[in-house]
């Protein structure tokens, strides 16, 4: 009866969806999600999913280490989002990419048929009743890696699981993220014997190295100075702006050589994020890319997909957006820590708290307990060289003496295709 349910609801909506995306110029190409190209393979690869950008970077340390091990493995990567697409085509060789299908009844059982895949392997936590079952009619089983389940989404999971169709019955394994996570899947009914903790690959993607000639190169060519104090606010959210904004009014008279850079977490909320800062002689990414932007310009907005962790790796310090205010829980504080940038985040890092727990007990990033508490830890780093490369170096530490991972997670998929 749910399943019925289900598929009237999405039936009804299915149209209102077609509508909107034929109307959208930014969004038109996820029409192609009704019925997605399936590129040309071999017989049954293993098919991994990613829902958007922080998945695709997890699914490329993945793709690499199974092809080290196994180089004949043929590989299927379907995305949710332009954004992961496009980072998913530029990064990774060593799969096709295609986008996923919505969760249609008939736009899942024709990918299904198509792909005909070994496994699918579903990076974190992206769960979908057709999706599941019909992979699972065809007769692959369903594994959940760097599997997470956070503590916003959990009551949802708990609240609707006697009304939305089974998801995690179709679940053959999971490899959590950490211990939190495993009990939680337990309460949500995947069996004990099916969950291990395999640890967090975005330790292991976090590895990304900017050396020296590059980050001159960014400096350079977006008007920037090696001696410019560069502060980087990264995943703004709600709130985040305006917070950055007040913090900035002291900065910029205090520290002249410094500059700040915003980068919000989704590109729709530009124009919000520009607002407060609309009395300042701004340029951003796209500014620069097109007609070198605005030299005079203390304030760069990243309005680009896919460049965050370059751009952490020329700053001062960063501050992860999404932490200061309840609702988000925060954002990866590893990106930052592994590119040897000192980092600042704030108290709700619930959706990160083991990486928050490690860095922090390492002396390798600052957690701040109110947003007003931001500006004097700011000032602490601009002030002391010395501190702010302490924690940077601290920070790059503990991210090397937590990875492996990837290696965990590659081992037991190739464990369970045999």
């Amino acid at each position: 009866m749910r399943y019925f349910i289900y598929q009237l609801l999405l039936v009804f909506l299915a149209p209102l969806g077609i509508a909107y995306l034929l109307f959208s110029k930014r969004y038109r190409q996820l029409l192609q999600r009704f019925r997605p190209h399936v590129p040309a393979s071999r017989s049954f690869p293993l098919w991994i999913h990613a829902a958007s950008v922080g998945e695709v970077r997890v699914a490329k340390g993945l793709i690499e280490a199974i092809h080290i091990k196994r180089a004949d493995m043929p590989i299927i990567l379907t995305v949710s989002t332009l954004s992961g697409l496009s980072l998913a085509e530029r990064e990774i060789s060593g799969a096709a990419v295609t986008l996923a299908p919505f969760d249609l009844i008939w736009s899942v059982r024709s990918f299904v048929r198509r792909v005909r895949p070994r496994k699918l392997v579903i990076i974190e936590t992206e769960l979908w009743p057709n999706l599941l079952r019909e992979t699972r009619r065809h007769g692959a089983e369903v594994i959940i890696l760097n599997g997470r389940v956070s503590a916003s989404v959990f009551p949802r999971y708990k609240r609707l699981r006697y009304l939305m169709p089974p998801l995690f019955q179709y679940v053959s394994a999971v490899c959590a993220q950490e211990t939190q996570y495993a009990e939680r899947f337990r309460q949500l009914g995947i069996p004990d014997e099916a969950i291990t903790v395999t640890g967090n690959m975005k330790w292991d993607t976090a590895r990304l190295v900017v050396n020296d000639d590059d980050k001159r190169t960014l400096r350079r060519e977006n008007g920037f100075s090696m001696d410019d104090q560069i502060i980087i606010f990264g995943s703004l959210r709600s709130g985040d702006e305006q917070l950055a904004a007040a913090c900035w009014q002291q900065i910029k008279v205090q520290y002249p050589q410094a500059k700040i850079i915003l980068a919000p977490r989704h590109l729709e909320r530009l124009p919000l994020m520009q607002a407060p800062f609309a009395d300042e002689v701004v340029t951003s990414r796209t500014d620069i890319k097109a007609n070198g932007g605005n030299p005079d310009a203390r304030v760069f907005f990243l309005d680009t997909f896919g460049e965050l962790v370059q751009f952490y790796a020329i700053a001062s310090v960063a501050v992860i957006g999404g932490s200061f205010f309840s609702g988000v829980n925060g954002h990866n504080p590893l990106e930052p820590a592994a590119v040897r940038v000192a980092t600042i985040f704030g108290p709700e890092m619930d959706d990160f708290r083991d990486a928050a727990h490690w860095l922090l007990d390492r002396g390798g990033a600052i957690q701040v307990q109110s947003p007003e508490a931001l500006l004097p830890a700011l000032q602490s780093l601009l002030d002391d060289p010395i501190m702010r490369d302490k924690v940077a170096e601290c920070g790059l530490a503990a991210v090397e003496a937590n990875q492996g991972a990837v290696d965990r997670n590659s081992e037991f998929v190739l464990r369970s295709l045999e």
